[in-house]
Order: C-alpha cells, then structure tokens, then sequence
C-alpha cells in the first residue's frame, strides 16, 4: 500500500474547499439516520412482545428494522468518513466490495419487503380464507429470508464493478482506464437499481393501496349504514379506518417520491456526458438523499401515530406495567392484533 506523504495537505485542502452547507446536510443526514436507528430499535423489541407472538406482520416489521438500520448506518457512515472526516476512501479501501454489495442488498430488500407486508395485510384483512396458509409467522420468515438471499444474489454481477464515485470527480489517472467499469454492468447496476428496486415494487404497492383504501372505505361505509351500530362505533371505526388510509397512502407516496429521484438521478451521474447535468444531479442527489434516508426511519413513527394498540403496547415495555385505556369501548372496536387483521 502507497501512502502518499501529502495527505494531510490534502485533507486540510478538503476542509478548506468544501462548501459550507455540506455541513448542514451531514447534519441533517446524522440526525435522520439517528432518528430512524432509534425508531428501528424500538419497533424491532415492541414486535418481540407476546402480544404480538402470534401475527405475521411482526416479522415483517422486525426485519424492515434490521435492514433498514444498516441501510442507515452505512449511508450515515460513508457520509461522515467522507464530509466529516475526509478518509471515505481510507476506510472502504480494504472492504469496498463487501461493503457495496451489503448497502446494494438491504436497498433492495428493503422495498421488497415492504411489497411482502402489504400483500401479507391484504391476505389477512380482505381474503381470509387464505389467511392460515399464507399468514403465518413461519411463512413470513421464510419469504424475508427468500427475499434477502434473492437480493444479495441479485446484487451480485453488479458488484464485480469498481466502486461508483458519488464525489463526481474526474482526476483519474490515464492507467486506469484498462479497468474502468464495463458498460453492460453499468447497465446492470442501473436495470437492477431503477427497475428491480424501484418501479416494479412501487407500482405493485400502489396498485395494492387503492385496492386496501377502496375496501376499508366500502368497509366503512357498511358499518355507517347498519341501523344495528352504534353512532360511537361508527365514529371510532371511521377515524380508525382514516388512519389506516393516510398511512397507506404516506408510505405509498413516500417511497415513489423518494425512490424516483433518486433512480433518474443516479442514471445521469452514470450515463449523461453533460458535465454540467452531472454535477446538478450531484447537487440534488444530496437532498434527495436526506428524503430517501426519512424512508428507511419512518415505520416506528407512522405505527405509532396511526395505532392505539401500538401505542400502549410502547408504553408498557418503557414503563414495564399494564397500561390502562381511557375508553375501553374504543379499543373494543379497533381491529385486534389477536386476528391477525390488524395494521
């Protein structure tokens, strides 16, 4: 290994020339992620609870937990070491492949799971028929397994490749260009990031929302017009299934919003020759970024606000004692995790 003896020239130049919101965006990429780690946490030890021992969602979320806090910490990681400290390349040197390939990994099997929890709610809440052979804990380990090891293999061909440079730069040295990347695994690394982790899962899911949405909201009506209900229940089911819709629609929308960009982006840092889109996609693959990095960190904080039960289930492993709800009759009517038909 060359260890060149201007380095710490180099670094001081670094600090010197970096602008000053590259400050405030790894802040703000520091906070996030810190955030979403401690959100992940929590809902990966709520889905242990023996409340929930018996439903297949909580093995969903606890391996979106799992994934989606490596994705956090790497991301976090790589930013820090190159913004922060400016020794990115230092570290990935000995493990950039490996380290690659696991961020590759948890990026795509992240939105495939996500696909899996909204098909396996869909089983559990509309054809119930099929809700003991495909909603079982049992079954759900077997497709989060199924999906990671489809997704590292996936990842794979594209990660005999040199590393991509996020930095844009172009002082490559000229005997490096025997070496530089293949374009049909360029291509590869685009196909498998833009279509496979992005647009068939997204599309699937939204087509998969619309169907929940009409259905909880035909659902509610149902109950609306029951002379037999009571006008509490109504108001309770109503605002329970309003609840369960904003949060479809947010993780929905939130995904398309975030992984789009982010697609269109990254296929012109890799394919555009236009210097100047190249460095305006550098630009905005920054905010981006932050957006996408809210993606990965959300899922404690929208079970949370949109639950009840979840709610008080938090509150019972913090305080470790029975917490008690105000208006028992309202739990009475809120869909029940004992079912599996709840979330």
């Amino acid at each position: 290994m060359n260890n060149s003896t201007d380095t710490p020239d180099s670094d001081d130049s670094d600090r010197r020339n970096q602008p000053d919101y590259m400050y405030v965006y790894l802040a703000a990429v520091d906070i996030v992620a810190l955030t979403g780690l401690v959100g992940n946490i929590f809902l990966f030890f709520m889905m242990f609870r023996s409340a929930l021992k018996n439903v297949s969602f909580s093995v969903y979320l606890s391996y979106l937990a799992v994934i989606q806090s490596i994705v956090l910490l790497q991301t976090a990681t790589e930013d820090t070491l190159d913004h922060g400290f400016f020794v990115l390349d230092e570290f990935l040197e000995p493990i950039c492949r490996p380290w690659v390939l696991l961020m590759d990994t948890t990026r795509f099997a992240s939105t495939w799971l996500v696909l899996a929890l909204t098909i396996d709610r869909c089983i559990a809440i509309f054809f119930t028929k099929y809700k003991e052979a495909f909603c079982s804990r049992k079954v759900s380990h077997g497709i989060c397994l199924s999906i990671i090891s489809i997704c590292l293999l996936l990842s794979l061909p594209g990660n005999v490749t040199p590393r991509v440079q996020h930095d844009n730069s172009t002082d490559h040295e000229e005997d490096d260009a025997p070496s530089t990347c293949p374009n049909d695994y360029e291509v590869y690394r685009f196909v498998m990031s833009g279509v496979f982790h992005t647009l068939v899962p997204v599309l699937i899911c939204c087509v998969l929302d619309v169907i929940i949405l009409f259905k909880v909201k035909r659902a509610v009506q149902r109950v609306a017009v029951n002379p037999e209900t009571p006008p509490e229940a109504v108001a309770v089911n109503v605002s329970q299934a309003e609840k369960v819709k904003w949060c479809l629609v947010a993780l929905c929308c939130l995904a398309v919003v975030t992984l789009f960009p982010i697609a269109i982006i990254e296929s012109i840092e890799n394919f555009s020759s236009d210097e100047t889109a190249v460095e305006n996609a550098g630009e905005a693959w920054r905010f981006f970024n932050i957006v996408l990095l809210i993606n990965y960190g959300q899922n404690f904080y929208i079970v949370i606000i949109m639950s009840l039960y979840m709610r008080c289930l938090f509150k019972q492993m913090l305080c470790g004692e029975k917490v008690r709800y105000k208006r028992p009759q309202e739990f009475d009517t809120i869909l029940s995790a004992s079912d599996n038909n709840f979330l």
